[in-house]
Parts: C-alpha cells; structure tokens; sequence
C-alpha cells in the first residue's frame, strides 16, 4: 500500500492565511513603530540639552562643553536601546515565521500519514523531533526535492536566523556569517561582553524575503505527492 500526501486547497488556504496573518501582524503594526528611532533619539537628546541649560549652574566653574559631551552620550544611549529593541523585534519575527512554517509542514505530515510506521516508529515519535535536514529527508522521499525550489536559499537564510536569534553564538551563527555575511555588517552595540550574533542586523526587507520564502513554499507545494522512497 502507497503512502500518499495530500494537500488538498482548504490546506492550501490556512496555510497560506495563517502565514499572511502573522507576516502582517508584524509589518503594518509592529515594524513601524520604529520607523523614526533616529528622529526619537535627536529629540531625546534636544530635550536633555535644554533641560541641562535650563538647571541653576552650582559651580562657577560650569562648562557647557561638559553637559553637551554627557547629553550626545545620552542620546547615543537612547538610540542603542531603540535599535536593539528593533533588532530583537525583527529576529522575533523571522524565528516566529519559521518556526510557524514547520509547525504547519509538521501537523501535514502527522495528518496525512496518521497510522504509518517508519522504521518502527510511529509517524508523530518521527515528525515531533524532527529538525530542518530531516523534513528536508521527508520531503525528498515523497518525490519533492526542496532545495532545487528557488526559495529555497531564502527558506535556508531564514531557518539560521532564527537559530541565531533564539541561541545566539554557536553553529547556526558560523553558518550564518559564511552564508551571508552582509547581515553582520550592522551597528555595533557598546556591550561589555561581545557576541558576534549581536551585530547581526536585519532589516524589514529581510523579514519581507524570507515571508516571501515560505509563501511561495506552501503556494507552489504539489497538491499530490507518493513515497516514492521508505529510506
């Protein structure tokens, strides 16, 4: 007896909804509220000024020069803070969104194969610990080879960014820097201790690539697929 997959188009359909849900969420209400960090962080700093000029002076020996080096260093402050709380929002959504991707890839399998055995095991004790390489494996035992998709260097890009994001230094962020080292061109944070995977920088577009990714996976997916290979 065959083992088949079917992704019929109400599957389609939630998928896709799902994924267009969560992509929006982030991009027309989340990612714009940091639109203007720089203009925050100038009128932070235009603000502290005044209020320095503005204070009684309790030293003849007052020296503007000395308020306005604390006040730059002050609006330098406010703009770290608000550009690592955007970097922290968008490796949010990105590890968000792949991990969305392989939850719903996931719960297809453990539908469509409900009651299969492979090597033994129960089809959820094979999906459930299942990593990327290994839904690769799946995928590529039913006659669909992901990685001659053409998102899928993207869909790749998009599975180290959320490793990166959830665990910072480590494998996933070697991969990342060979991979594309672009993304670790961004701001360098005045941290005590250095981690290279904070200076990974994304930006909206990114987080818009890697959404295209995985649409464009659960949008071009074959209705039908066979085990044409038990492993």
């Amino acid at each position: 007896m065959d083992a088949n997959l079917y992704f019929c188009n109400w599957s389609r359909k939630i998928a896709l909804g799902t994924t267009g849900v969560y992509v929006n969420g982030f991009s027309t209400r989340l990612f714009p509220i940091f639109d203007h960090i720089e203009e925050e962080a100038s009128a932070e700093t235009e603000k502290a000024w005044e209020s320095a000029m503005s204070s009684p002076a309790h030293d003849e020996n007052f020296d503007p020069g000395d308020y306005a080096e604390a006040v730059q260093d002050y609006g330098l402050e406010v703009y770290e803070n608000l550009q690592f709380t955007r970097q922290q929002l968008l490796g949010l959504a990105a590890a968000g969104l792949y991990h969305l991707w392989e939850r719903l890839l996931k719960q297809f399998f453990c539908k469509e194969l409900r009651g299969w055995t492979f090597a033994g095991l129960t089809i959820n004790n094979v999906i459930a610990p299942a990593d990327f390489r290994r839904l690769e494996e799946l995928l590529s035992q039913f006659g669909f080879q992901l990685a001659q998709q053409s998102y899928y260097a993207d869909l790749c890009e998009l599975r180290l960014v959320a490793n990166v994001s959830k665990h910072g230094d480590g494998k996933s962020c070697k991969e990342l820097q060979t991979s594309a080292p672009h993304l670790f061109e961004g701001y360098n944070y005045h941290f005590d201790i250095f981690s290279k995977a904070d200076s990974l920088e994304l930006k909206p577009s990114d987080f818009t690539r890697y959404a295209k990714a995985v649409t464009d996976f659960w949008d071009t997916f074959p209705e039908r697929l066979t085990l044409v290979d038990a492993g």
